[in-house]
């Protein structure tokens, strides 16, 4: 009989006790094979951590500082920011100037849209779509801003789509978005 001190050796990995359990196997071949059962990661960010949100398997958390969080898959990409926008902030100046700043290694190559509108719950919207490129891969630029007038809270979602990235990636790509713009 094993003590509690065993060891546990599962597909050629070692698990003690205490440990979390690897979410990569080894295959026959020997390289990892991801889990696609382990639950997304969940990633908070804004002031006081209000915004949260579901990293699917797959994506890499990059960068997460407090206010802001950058998420990305192979080339695909998106940051999320929490802040509070100037009194007189306008929800689509502000989507455009986001794209700018956190999309500056897009080299566009047509023309950009902008549009404004009334979110939900009395909120300003504000979108932001261009074309471009990224080391000579097509993208697509997409900025969102939601501004919520009686306090200038804001939250920004800017995201970069690689032109061949398949089906799912898009998919989860905009279920993080709108899971972000949701919260505020």
């Amino acid at each position: 009989m094993l003590g509690i001190g065993a060891l546990i050796l599962i597909a050629g990995q070692v698990w003690r006790p205490g440990e979390s359990v690897p979410t990569t196997w080894p295959s026959a071949t020997g390289s990892a094979v991801a889990d696609e059962e382990a639950p997304p990661e969940e990633v908070t960010f804004g002031d006081a951590e209000e915004f949260t949100v579901s990293v699917p398997n797959g994506w890499q958390v990059e960068d997460s500082s407090g206010t802001s969080v950058l998420i990305s898959r192979d080339g695909t990409s998106l940051f999320a920011r929490s802040y509070l926008a100037g009194e007189d902030a306008v929800a689509s100046d502000e989507a455009r100037r986001m794209a700018t700043r956190y999309a500056s290694g897009v080299k566009r190559t047509g023309k950009a849209s902008t549009t404004a509108e009334d979110g939900p719950g009395g909120l300003a919207r504000g979108s932001y779509h261009s074309a471009g490129t990224v080391d000579g891969r097509q993208v697509q630029v997409y900025a969102d801003v939601l501004i919520r007038p009686e306090d200038t809270q804001a939250v920004a979602v800017v995201t970069i789509l690689r032109g061949d990235a398949d089906a799912d990636v898009a998919q989860q790509l905009a279920a993080m978005r709108d899971e972000v713009l949701g919260q505020l």
